[in-house]
């Protein structure tokens, strides 16, 4: 069973190639000048990317799947993003936070290649709407690390009927806060911790050293909080797992050969392969008919939604090979391994309040998806 999930298991080579890319995509934009000016503040911010690797990209598949349809599931949207910085807590007291997220947002998004922009026109057409990658989601949180310990603002206000959309790009050190942390709140009362009658000082002046503080201070928790199938990304690499997952290969293997010939006229026009990878549609269909989707009953905490089926599927997805051909992308299809991994994970989302060990958790998943039976939609 190792061998079957070779793809899926920690590959310390593997990731160390994939935070390279990311780094170099992550240069397209100016976030990495802006925020680490010196070689040596760079070496530094690219080692604790590297140390939180893991947790950001779990946290970006998470979120980038949180309101998608088929197709943008690893694609993130301002509305994502303002949700992620609204589930952290970041400024929780704050009514005017919206238009600077949307400003963060633009200015984090990696620019497109000339050669993309010949492979998607759409790119430039005018109701194109602009999405953010992984690489530019890193840009977003390192702009978050910044703004929130290092360009702490003032007590300032806004001058009447400017908009906060009106906020300096160019200079993002001096970006004004407008009192999110206090000096300047909606309702004028002042902060205990910054004061009344100057700006916030800095907590610290080293961006790799505020990435640090933010993920400890409010991404980690936010996994521990919400993103408990990340668990799974660790169990299936177990003796105990790929044990009880090979007690169950073959039918695993039958029922992803069964569904993956169930193809909606709309993935097949894309060029979806029938023969050797699910869709998400798919995908959800054999969730749907294993019974896992809703609660057991009213009494028992094991309720599993559609949207958490979407983020499971989308958190499975491996790196992407090659690509550009024509029909569905990689990160829309799903490989044996991958939906290996998505059982493990819709089994600790679905129990994950329970007190069962994360062995049982998965297992009530995959005995499921098992016995689940198509009811006449396979061709």
């Amino acid at each position: 069973m190792r061998k079957v999930m070779i793809s899926k298991l920690f590959d310390q080579q593997a990731q160390a190639l994939a935070v390279s890319d990311d780094l170099r995509t992550m240069a397209r934009n100016n976030t990495f000048d802006i925020t680490a000016k010196t070689p040596a503040v760079q070496h530094a911010l690219r080692d604790m990317i590297k140390k939180h690797y893991f947790s950001l990209s779990e946290i970006y598949k998470n979120y980038a799947a949180a309101t998608s349809s088929l197709g943008t599931s690893h694609e993130m949207d301002a509305v994502e993003l303002g949700q992620f910085v609204h589930e952290i807590e970041l400024y929780p007291n704050t009514k005017a936070l919206t238009d600077t997220i949307h400003i963060i947002f633009e200015d984090s998004c990696i620019p497109a290649t000339a050669a993309e922009m010949k492979a998607n026109p759409h790119f430039s057409h005018p109701g194109h709407v602009m999405t953010m990658d992984r690489p530019g989601f890193f840009n977003a949180v390192l702009r978050l690390a910044c703004l929130k310990y290092i360009c702490r603002g003032s007590n300032k206000k806004m001058p009447q009927g400017q908009s906060n959309k009106q906020l300096p790009r160019a200079s993002f050190h001096h970006l004004d806060l407008h009192g999110f942390d206090g000096a300047a709140s909606q309702d004028g009362a002042g902060s205990a911790a910054s004061g009344t009658g100057a700006p916030t000082q800095p907590e610290v002046t080293d961006i790799a050293e505020a990435l640090d503080l933010f993920m400890k201070h409010y991404c980690l928790p936010l996994i521990e909080r919400h993103l408990y199938g990340a668990v799974a990304k660790h169990a299936v690499a177990t003796d105990e797992v790929l044990a009880m997952f090979y007690d169950h290969l073959e039918e695993l293997k039958a029922q992803f050969h069964t569904y993956s010939s169930i193809s909606s006229p709309e993935e097949e026009a894309a060029g979806a392969d029938v023969d050797d990878a699910l869709t998400i549609t798919e995908f959800g269909m054999l969730i749907e008919d294993s019974g896992l989707i809703g609660k057991t009953s009213a009494n028992i905490e094991d309720e599993l939604t559609l949207k958490e089926t979407r983020q499971a599927f989308a958190a499975a997805q491996g790196e992407e090979e090659g690509g550009g051909g024509i029909g569905l992308k990689h990160n829309q299809m799903m490989d044996f391994p991958e939906f290996v991994e998505a059982i493990a994970r819709l089994g600790c989302l679905k129990w994950e309040n329970g007190p069962l060990p994360v062995l049982k958790k998965i297992e009530g998943a995959c005995l499921a998806v098992c016995n689940a039976v198509p009811r006449g939609r396979h061709k």
